[in-house]
């Protein structure tokens, strides 16, 4: 009886039930909602996934081009520890400047234009195969660039936030623009057996273009430069 008394009562599941729906509606499906009635919504979430979509697009690869052209385990982990870090560093700093100077949007144009770069980088390190001065130069120029990148995709998800659910539209944008990206870099592999690692880097830099007309679209059209409920110059389109 003792043993019986001291026992904890299972939990009622008709309580949790509730309880979680609740929470599932505050955390996800209101703050999702409320994006949803923004105008131009669709062309936003589009630009979320299409954005970073040239770095996910190439990095699937990298360590597979560093072996197939020579370079062993530890020459790679050498040069990323040497020259990424700082680069990164760096990369941040650089692109909080741009996007301070150039506004959220200019910003994220200006990093974009960089990031398309640094992508072009790896068609010379395909032709100069086995070069360590080589790798060094373009592990730094594309860690710079995913700083600079980083930082302005950053402030422009914190945009497009509205205070009421700022952190769980926030995950939720990020969530949504990962899992996206990471879907479709699946295709990366055949590409590069298929072209040649000379012609899948051009290909990386070129699925930018859609991102980077979208993002050329919101700027032409002055929609998407007002301050809105989070307090950034892509919070709304009006």
């Amino acid at each position: 009886m003792a043993a019986s008394s001291l026992a904890r009562k299972p939990i009622s599941s008709r309580g949790l039930a509730p309880r979680a729906a609740r929470v599932m509606r505050e955390i996800v499906v209101d703050p999702f909602a409320d994006f949803l009635r923004r105008p131009w919504w669709a062309a936003i979430l589009s630009f979320v996934v299409l954005y970073r979509f040239p770095d996910a697009f190439l990095s699937v690869m990298a360590n597979v081009f560093y072996k197939d052209i020579g370079f062993t385990n530890s020459e790679i982990a050498s040069v990323s520890k040497l020259f990424g870090f700082a680069a990164t560093l760096a990369g941040v700093f650089v692109g909080g400047l741009v996007v301070h100077r150039y506004g959220v949007l200019r910003g994220l144009f200006v990093c974009g234009v960089v990031q398309m770069l640094s992508n072009l980088m790896y068609v010379w390190m395909a032709h100069s195969g086995n070069d360590v001065p080589v790798f060094a130069a373009t592990i730094s120029f594309e860690n710079v660039s995913g700083g600079m990148s980083g930082v302005a995709f950053i402030a422009y998800l914190s945009s497009l936030c509205s205070r009421g659910f700022a952190g769980s539209q926030y995950a939720l944008l990020s969530a949504l623009g990962l899992s996206t990206r990471n879907t479709l870099s699946a295709a990366s592999g055949w590409l590069a057996e298929t072209v040649g690692w000379s012609w899948f880097f051009v290909a990386s830099a070129l699925v930018a273009v859609p991102g980077m007309a979208l993002l050329g679209f919101f700027l032409l059209s002055g929609r998407f430069e007002q301050p809105g409920d989070g307090g950034g110059p892509a919070a709304r389109a009006v």
